[in-house]
C-alpha cells in the first residue's frame, strides 16, 4: 500500500513537472520593440525584404503567436550588413531568389504576403535550392546564439553571462594575490 502511494505521488509530481515544461515563459524582461541594443532599421525594399525573411526563418513579435521576440529583433540586418562579415554580398542574391519564387507562387513580392505564404515560398526555393539551408541558418545563429544582443539567448530563458564572485567581499575577485619584487616584474 505505502509502495503504491508513493508510485502515485511520483507520477503526479512528473506529471506537473512536464506540463510546466510545455508552458511558454515570456522572456525575462523582454517587451517587444524594447531591445537593449537598437536594430539596424530597413531603408530599402530589399532590406525590408531580407527582414521579412528573417521574420519568417524565425518569427518575432510580429509574426510569433506569443510575441517571442525573433530574428529581427535579434538584429539580423544590422549583422548582415555589417562590412566586416561576408554576408552583405550575399544579400542582393537571396532577395531576388525569395522574390523570383514569390512571384511565380503567389504573383506578388514577398513582403506582401502572409507568414504561411512565406513559409511555403521559403519552403519551396529552399527545396529547389538545397544551398539555402545555409542561409537560413544564419538567421537561426544570429538570434538563437546572441551575435548582436541578447534578445535571442534571453527567450530561451539564458539568464546571462556568469560574473563568478565579483560583488563577493569574501573572494578575493581581481585582487592581486602577490607583490612584484623584481625590476622585471616577476614574482620571487
Amino acid at each position: 500500500m505505502v509502495a503504491g502511494a508513493g508510485a502515485a505521488t511520483s507520477l503526479s509530481l512528473l506529471a506537473s513537472l512536464l506540463d510546466a515544461c510545455g508552458a511558454k515563459a515570456p522572456p525575462p524582461g523582454f517587451v517587444c520593440g524594447a531591445a537593449s541594443v537598437a536594430c539596424r532599421e530597413p531603408g530599402s525594399v530589399e532590406e525590408r525584404t531580407f527582414v521579412a525573411i528573417a521574420d519568417t526563418i524565425v518569427p518575432g513579435c510580429a509574426s510569433d503567436p506569443d510575441g517571442q521576440p525573433g530574428a529581427a529583433e535579434g538584429c539580423v540586418l544590422s549583422l548582415a550588413s555589417d562590412p566586416g562579415l561576408p554576408v552583405a554580398g550575399v544579400l542582393p542574391f537571396l532577395v531576388a531568389l525569395v522574390d523570383q519564387y514569390s512571384n511565380r507562387s503567389f504573383d506578388k513580392r514577398f513582403i506582401a504576403l502572409d507568414l504561411e505564404a512565406r513559409t511555403s515560398v521559403l519552403a519551396a526555393a529552399e527545396r529547389d535550392s538545397p544551398l539555402l539551408s545555409y542561409a537560413f541558418r544564419f538567421f537561426r545563429t544570429v538570434h538563437y546564439a546572441g551575435l548582436y544582443n541578447d534578445v535571442g539567448p534571453r527567450s530561451l530563458g539564458y539568464p546571462g553571462g556568469n560574473l563568478g564572485y565579483a560583488g563577493d567581499p569574501d573572494f578575493s575577485f581581481r585582487d592581486p594575490i602577490g607583490q612584484e619584487l623584481t625590476p622585471e616584474g616577476n614574482l620571487p
